[in-house]
């Protein structure tokens, strides 16, 4: 399982694209691999619902932020900056995936003024980093909006790299915590863990995701991981995003085995989450 330079590049190809198009198509441009398992792409963000109207906008455009910044010694290699988020979901949804998203803007521009103000920033590599953002959002049901956003950046060294944040909000604009996802977190969040368990040892190159913890994989399931708490948005389930068709673990490299490994998606179905626990009303 490999992901490539070509696969980054497509990601950051589609956002220039998105800019002038609605956001309806497949999500081309996801990371993928070559492996031939479940956790080669995800089936459910492929063909998942995708809400009707929306379009992409630009963190910054409407309050004037800065989207490059450079070096003092070479301003002449700029430092791209960009996040793209979905509009056209409703008010409280579109308000409160801008705060979002102005909130990641600022973040990445204190990370790039970093990057910037080490000794090498003029180096051999200056005029190649880059911070973009690309979002991916779904209509789970009227009650349900959700965006994948993927991170592909670079800040010097081998390779880029690229990670992903789920943003899964009610109608009202607040978040879809585990809580809300299951009625009886308590009984539900380890039926939820043994799944991805199970299934990444089964699919993946040995033992679980690192970002559960790396455990080694075994008879017994092992403790539930911290992070996966009743009032843990649903981004601290590894990245999941609700869909009309289920929810899918988005799992980076190094959330998940290593670099060479690649991404992993983890797709659960409607019908398994609802037998575990999940409200069924969600999809409605």
């Amino acid at each position: 399982m490999r992901a490539t330079a070509a696969a980054l590049a497509c990601a950051a190809s589609l956002l220039a694209a998105s800019q002038a198009l609605p956001l309806l198509a497949a999500p081309e441009g996801l990371p993928v691999t070559n492996a031939a398992s479940r956790f080669a792409s995800s089936g459910f963000l492929d063909k998942a619902a995708r809400p009707e109207g929306a379009v992409t906008v630009q963190a910054g455009e409407m309050d004037g932020d800065e989207e490059i910044v450079s070096a003092k010694d070479c301003p002449e290699y700029p430092f791209v900056i960009e996040v793209a988020y979905p509009s056209g979901m409703g008010v409280a949804v579109d308000r409160a995936l801008k705060a979002r998203a102005d909130e990641v803007m600022r973040d990445l521009k204190a990370r790039g003024e970093k990057a910037l103000s080490g000794p090498d920033a003029c180096g051999p590599q200056a005029g190649t980093g880059h911070l973009k953002v690309t979002s991916y959002p779904y209509r789970v049901s009227s009650k349900v909006f959700s965006v994948l956003l993927l991170e592909d950046s670079y800040l010097g060294g081998a390779h880029p790299d690229y990670s992903f944040e789920a943003v899964n909000l009610l109608a009202d604009g607040t978040p879809v915590t585990a809580a809300r996802l299951f009625a009886d977190p308590a009984k539900s969040l380890p039926l939820f863990w043994e799944r991805v368990y199970r299934d990444s040892c089964a699919e993946g190159p040995g033992g679980a995701p690192s970002y559960y913890g790396g455990q080694e994989c075994a008879d017994d399931v092992p403790p539930l991981p911290d992070r996966l708490k009743a009032d843990a948005p649903l981004d601290e389930l590894g990245h999941a995003v609700l869909t009309s068709l289920g929810l899918t673990v988005c799992l980076s490299p190094y959330d998940g085995w290593a670099w060479s490994d690649g991404p992993a998606y983890l797709d659960i179905s409607k019908d398994d989450l609802v037998t575990m626990g999940a409200d069924p009303g969600l999809w409605d």
